[in-house]
Parts: structure tokens; sequence; C-alpha cells
């Protein structure tokens, strides 16, 4: 499947962009007017999504804020939504694109795997344990332990690049 770019106007005439996977731009316009959008413009995407990569403190800041919207009681597309207005490009096409999974009935965690560079195993497993419990929202272990792993991630390539190495564990010490 390909990525897509579209503009459309929803059904009280509002403007709106975002990105869909489709096999074809015939495809993708039917998939546009099945959410009762009219689409205006449909593009390809340009982006390779297996090479996107951001920053281990952007994906700190965006857990964070991500947690927050949820314990908020704010829906998650529309936390998707609000968090991709406020990342960089090319993240922002990957909150898209998730967003448009979750709305085709996709869970989070599923819809991250897609991104291995950017959301790990642990990453993605942590979220689905989130969502297999119905607790996501209200997990505050979520936050902390997503945000200590990307924190523990950002630490251990910065120390393995000096060739130094983290010993998390050891029996052998007295």
């Amino acid at each position: 499947m390909a990525t897509y770019k579209y503009q459309a106007f929803d059904k009280t005439e509002k403007k709106v962009s975002g990105i869909i996977s489709a096999s074809d731009t015939i495809e993708a316009r039917n998939i546009l007017i099945s959410r009762e959008l009219n689409p205006l413009k449909i593009v390809p995407g340009k982006e390779n999504k297996s090479k996107t990569k951001i920053s281990q403190k952007e994906l700190s800041i965006f857990t964070k804020q991500l947690s927050a919207l949820l314990s908020a009681g704010t829906p998650l597309e529309t936390s998707l939504m609000l968090l991709s207005q406020q990342a960089k490009s090319k993240f922002t096409n990957v909150l898209l694109e998730i967003n448009d999974d979750i709305t085709e009935g996709k869970g989070l965690s599923e819809s991250m795997k897609k991104f291995p560079q950017i959301f790990d195993d642990i990453y993605t497993s942590t979220i689905f344990a989130g969502e297999s419990s119905a607790s996501l929202p209200q997990t505050r272990d979520f936050i902390r332990g997503v945000s200590e792993h990307v924190s523990i991630g950002a630490a251990y390539k910065k120390e393995k690049a000096m060739g130094v190495h983290f010993i998390l564990c050891r029996d052998d010490v007295a």
C-alpha cells in the first residue's frame, strides 16, 4: 500500500488534511468519500515511513503530552491530531498515519509498529499492555515506564558511543 496526502472538506465545509494508506488514488478517493469527506487534492506521499526517525527527546515529549491529553479525557484521535499540529513535519506525517489507522479501527500499538525506527518493541508492548487492560489513559506507570525506557535508551546510546557500557544488573557484585 502507498501513502497519500489529501486535502478535503468535511460535512461542515471545514478544510481538513491528512495522510491515508491506499493501493491507488481511486481507492484513496473512495476511502475519503466513505468518511464523508469531499476530496480536493490527493497526491502520493514522498516519505518512506520505515526510514523516518525522531530524537529520543522528541519521543519523550510526545509520550508525556499524549499521556496528559488522554488522562484529561481527550479522545485518542483528537489527541493525535493536536500533537501532529505541534510536531516537526516528518513526525507529523507519522502521527497522521497512525491517526488514520485508528480511525480505520486498528489499535494504537498495532499502528505504531509500522514505524520501528521510532517506536521499538518495548514501547509498543507497553502501549499494548495499556490498551489490553483498557487503562491506557489512567495508567500512571504507562508514562513513567515508557519515559524511563526512552531516557535509558538515549543514555545507553550516548554511553555506547563513548565506548562505555551500562551494567544494569550484576549477580557477582557484593
